[in-house]
């Protein structure tokens, strides 16, 4: 299992140089193989053609949400992961999660070959890997930065419909789905004040080494906000432009549609602005306190664009003020914004 994932690692280059040749010799080995050994093509419909997908409902990532056996990677998942749960170690899947996101870096992600690789990310990794048993804890925050780090690759914008319609499958299974919600927001429920904590009582490098690890998995959970709550309101707007474009062929007076907002409902809204996963604080309330954690340094800097990412895209009444206590202070409008100075947050008109 070790050299098999240190031939997966070694292929990263491959993928950031030759993404196309590097997915097509990867899909094309035993590991990798989907059930029946089809190749990505298996999971579109034959309208939506090669790169250019047609709907939602017919290709890119429709089958996400589908208990189907012939979904993600079949023999990886009947092989590799339940080796890695017995010995709670994950190194194939680690490295096939970096390697999945140099090939959606390196412009690989309108390929339909991926489309079984993010389906086994999605699925198997995100939504799951907090329930695997890990020989070290920091090994199930490594899993998490490098799953996230995966979504975050394949939200990022590309010229194509095939991307197009991919970052919006993504961003609409990641936001809907109750328990992708909470997987990918799961570092949140460290808040600041707990992994100081951490750091305080730490002793010996074990400990320090899942401090570490945690960090990096707040950054990347951070990191990926600001682009998730993008791509959602670009698909809010679409749709609400579509029904406009409608509505005003069958009314000439229509009103206009409120503004689209991306957490105006739904598991992720909840997660962020009402109540965490599980109980507790909306998670928001973590990511403006990590704006002045003081450990890592790769927390503040992250931490702004993602509470500016939130606010932009949360109603301004109720669940925002009630998630964020000071923009409903006396006196204080509820409008955020950041100023030249990336580590403080000014309310303005």
């Amino acid at each position: 299992m070790e050299r098999a994932a240190l031939a997966l690692s070694a292929a990263a280059p491959l993928a950031a140089a030759a993404p196309t040749i590097a997915l097509n010799e990867l899909t094309a080995t035993p590991l990798l193989r989907t059930d029946g050994g089809q190749s990505g093509n298996g999971y579109y419909s034959s309208s939506g053609g090669g790169d250019a997908l047609g709907s939602l409902g017919s290709g890119a990532l429709a089958s996400l949400r589908a208990p189907d056996p012939t979904v993600g990677l079949a023999m990886f998942e009947r092989a590799v992961l339940p080796a890695e749960c017995a010995a709670g170690e994950y190194p194939l899947t680690l490295a096939l999660l970096r390697l999945t996101e140099a090939l959606l870096w390196a412009g690989a992600g309108s390929s339909p070959a991926m489309t079984p690789l993010l389906q086994h990310v999605l699925q198997e990794v995100l939504v799951q890997h907090g329930l695997w048993r890990y020989r070290r804890r920091a090994d199930r925050w490594q899993v998490h930065a490098a799953a996230v780090g995966v979504v975050t690759a394949a939200l990022a914008p590309r010229p194509g419909p095939g991307n197009a319609a991919r970052r919006a499958a993504v961003a609409g299974f990641v936001s809907g789905d109750a328990g992708a919600a909470a997987a990918a927001l799961a570092p949140l429920t460290l808040d600041p004040a707990a992994l100081r904590r951490m750091h305080e009582e730490s002793s010996g490098v074990g400990r320090g080494v899942e401090v570490a690890a945690a960090e990096d998995a707040v950054a990347a959970t951070l990191r990926m906000l600001p682009p998730l709550l993008c791509v959602l309101t670009d698909s809010m707007a679409t749709a609400t432009v579509a029904a406009a474009s409608s509505s005003s062929r069958l009314f000439s007076a229509a009103p206009a549609p409120p503004p689209p907002l991306a957490l105006r409902s739904g598991p992720l809204a909840r997660a962020l602005l009402v109540e965490a996963p599980g109980g507790g604080a909306p998670l928001v309330a973590a990511v403006a306190a990590y704006a002045a954690y003081p450990y890592a340094a790769a927390c503040w800097p992250l931490a702004l664009p993602a509470l500016a990412a939130v606010c932009s895209a949360a109603p301004e009444e109720p669940p925002l003020v009630h998630a964020l206590p000071a923009l409903a202070a006396p006196g204080k409008p509820r409008t955020l914004t950041l100023n030249s100075q990336p580590s403080t947050l000014n309310f303005s008109p």
